[in-house]
């Protein structure tokens, strides 16, 4: 968002709607990159997922056939 404000107040002074389009298109590229680093980040460095193998979540089918 910072860099989509920053490029507005600077290119739509001088280049108008095309200097909008380009900030706009800017700070989707800045937030696209932002979510890919993060992505890779999480998947690549070992992160370990809050919730382990939890087998009482899991619906045993024996239990429910005798209730």
């Amino acid at each position: 968002m910072v860099v989509t404000i920053a490029l507005g107040l600077s290119l739509i002074p001088h280049a108008g709607l095309r200097g909008a389009a380009l900030a706009y298109a800017a700070g989707a590229a800045a937030q696209l990159l932002v979510l890919a680093v993060f992505t890779g980040w999480a998947i690549y460095a070992g992160a370990r997922p809050r919730l382990g193998p939890v087998r009482e979540l899991l619906l045993e089918l024996d239990q429910v056939a005798k209730a």
